[in-house]
């Protein structure tokens, strides 16, 4: 209890009941822009290679951030 006599917002927090079904918002998220991305890359004439759709499922699993991500990709286009 804080000097108001309110809980604090921790031990509120650790009272509130945990959602295990809500979605991932981020991966959601993620999933768009990968979407959109492909989208893009298919209008423009081009396909992404095998290796860059595993970086994109690593990307949207959260296992990489987008910059990573990005600099795979380039480094092995370049060589």
């Amino acid at each position: 209890m804080n000097i108001t006599g309110f809980p604090s917002p921790d031990e509120t927090q650790e009272r509130l009941p945990v959602d295990t079904h809500a979605p991932d918002l981020d991966r959601i998220s993620r999933a768009d822009s990968i979407r959109n991305a492909v989208a893009i890359t298919r209008m423009e004439g081009g396909q992404p290679s095998a290796y860059c759709r595993e970086q994109l499922a690593l990307f949207e699993a959260s296992e990489i951030s987008a910059a990573e991500m990005r600099d795979r990709v380039i480094r092995n286009a370049r060589g």
